[in-house]
């Protein structure tokens, strides 16, 4: 998947379709991550997520993986300059070239929803062990309800979406990954979920099991 061709109208069409019910949604969990010391983020975007992080949290280390370029530029751009020495990006796809460290928090938001399953299968084991286990892994994404209208008015939309992506970025997935699954197989339980638009959108905040 290649964002760059999009980069500069994103948040355009972003509020066009969805006004700002993507950001509520991204930034619903920010308490969860308001103590957290070193966060990673996967699949920033334009910045408008890290630039309020950074904010709410102002002593947190971030760690920022984004593949395009021009996105990376966007959110470089968002951060005042006595937060840059507190931001790492790091272009890399995925987990590539990232220091070998533990994460209070890792932070997801429509990043997973880009994974084909067996990227999904892959790729989360291998971030859960970054993640410290008193941590938390925060998720806003789409989601596609059980049954009923709201899975139908989902299912309208994500095939819309999912075509438009595949057409100008490269995207390859078709449909969300059973993210939750995989979460699950790696030893993350659900601790928090909210829903936005009929049930299309949702956050949630995942954590390892007690030991007790």
């Amino acid at each position: 998947m290649n964002a760059d061709p999009l980069a500069g109208v994103y948040r355009t069409l972003e509020y066009l379709a969805f006004g700002r019910a993507l950001e509520r949604c991204r930034f619903s969990l920010l308490d969860a991550a308001s103590t957290a010391q070193r966060i990673l983020i996967l699949g920033e975007g334009d910045g408008r997520f890290l630039a309020r992080l950074l904010a709410h949290n102002p002593e947190a280390r971030v760690d920022v993986v984004e593949a395009s370029a021009r996105m990376l530029a966007l959110a470089r751009a968002r951060i005042l300059p006595r937060d840059s020495p507190r931001v790492r990006f790091f272009p890399q796809d995925a987990l590539r070239g990232l220091p070998p460290i533990t994460y209070d928090a890792i932070i997801t938001n429509f990043f997973l929803d880009c994974l084909t399953a067996e990227e999904a299968r892959q790729f989360i084991p291998a971030a859960v062990q970054l993640l410290d286990r008193q941590g938390c892994w925060l998720v806003g994404d789409f989601h596609l309800p059980d049954a009923g209208l709201r899975r139908w008015h989902a299912q309208v939309w994500l095939a819309a979406m999912y075509s438009f992506f595949a057409v100008t970025t490269g995207l390859r997935a078709r449909q969300i990954p059973d993210y939750p699954l995989d979460l699950s197989r790696a030893g993350l339980v659900r601790q928090e979920q909210r829903f936005w638009r009929w049930g299309l959108l949702t956050a949630e905040r995942y954590g390892f099991a007690s030991d007790s």
